[in-house]
């Protein structure tokens, strides 16, 4: 679908659900194709993509040293 973009700003929400459901919309600006409305591909997360990545070797690495617990307690 093309349309001019006086029209587009008008009809911008159903433009963008229409290309939600995968339409091909093209905004025309002073004679020319100049925007093409495409919906955003969210990528799928993958849970424990990166485990293997990242090594922790203190296993108290989430524990507060003691000068930054002693100076909540002041």
């Amino acid at each position: 679908m093309q349309i001019v973009l006086q029209q587009a700003v008008t009809q911008l929400q159903e433009l963008m659900q229409r290309a939600a459901q995968g339409e091909h919309i093209v905004i025309i600006a002073e004679g020319l194709p100049d925007i093409e409305l495409t919906p955003v591909k969210n990528k799928k997360r993958q849970a424990g993509r990166l485990k293997h990545a990242i090594t922790i070797y203190d296993p108290d690495w989430d524990k507060p040293s003691a000068d930054i617990e002693d100076g909540f307690y002041q």
